[in-house]
């Protein structure tokens, strides 16, 4: 979730009786895991988790999944429209993985590598789209023993990054946005790059600034700018469409991470989320 979890389908809606249900599913998954970690046994937590979303893959009808990210890619195709992107299971061929980059002619391509055992912060390689002669090198040098995604480049000069926090019924919203790629302002080199919040209060969105600079004082402007448009434009939507997910996974809350281009029209994206037991595959290798 943004500043929280720096420590953020159109579907059918459903009934009550439904949504409890999916909450029940959930609580008794959270005290498993509860119960797995206070005996320190973190790998049983992570299939507990597993197991969770493959009661919620059952029930939607997506593809069950051992990768947490390709799980939680699904259920944001899902829910917020499928983005352009391919899976490549462990064994993937460079070929391949080549072939389907060179389909984004004139386009930088990235791919991330999505361990089994890993919630977010996944290793992310760029190929530039100035340096194609480059490509077939920079993805001989990755471990195709791990799962991999590739997907062109959503951030441009035009585009804001985006973390969007919100609990069930909309109570709590929290918006982070910033210039570049999600993973790196957001993530990676957090505190590095000028950012700026929007935090829902009484009904209203309340916009401050996060590590600006005076040097980035234009491009805060820029950012505070595209996030209002943003806001004005698709808070609505993602307020449904967030309280329908959490309903149907019978969660709290669900934080989604997108990009948004205001020069172009249905140009809102979203391409991940967080969910609650993410937390259970962020440990140490050691455990």
């Amino acid at each position: 979730m943004p500043t929280k979890r720096s420590q953020v389908a159109q579907r059918k809606y459903m009934d009550y009786r439904a949504s409890r249900r999916e909450e029940l599913w959930f609580q008794f998954a959270k005290k498993r895991i509860a119960e797995a970690i206070a005996r320190d046994q973190w790998l049983e937590a992570q299939k507990i988790a597993t197991d969770w979303a493959d009661g919620i893959c059952d029930r939607l009808g997506l593809r069950k999944t051992s990768v947490w990210k390709f799980f939680k890619r699904s259920l944001v195709a899902q829910w917020f429209g499928q983005v352009e992107n391919r899976r490549f299971q462990p064994g993937w061929s460079v070929e391949e993985a080549l072939q389907y980059a060179k389909s984004f002619s004139g386009r930088s391509v990235r791919f991330s590598l999505f361990p089994e055992d890993l919630a977010c912060h996944a290793a992310s390689f760029r190929l530039p789209a100035e340096q194609e002669d480059r490509w077939r090198s920079i993805i001989a040098q990755v471990d195709n023993s791990v799962a991999m995604e590739m997907f062109p480049e959503s951030s441009t000069d035009d585009t804001i990054c985006f973390r969007r926090y919100t609990m069930q019924f909309g109570e709590e919203v929290i918006y982070e946005a910033g210039k570049g790629q999600a993973m790196f302002v957001l993530e990676q080199e957090q505190g590095q790059h000028p950012v700026v919040s929007a935090e829902k209060k009484d009904g209203r969105y309340v916009y401050s600034e996060i590590n600006p600079g005076d040097k980035h004082s234009e491009e805060v402007k820029e950012i505070k700018v595209k996030l209002r448009n943003l806001i004005e434009t698709n808070d609505d939507e993602l307020t449904r469409k967030c309280c329908r997910l959490c309903r149907a996974l019978g969660i709290g809350w669900v934080c989604v991470e997108g990009y948004f281009d205001p020069t172009k029209p249905g140009s809102l994206v979203i391409v991940d989320l967080d969910l609650p037991f993410d937390f259970v595959f962020m440990v140490s290798k050691a455990h």
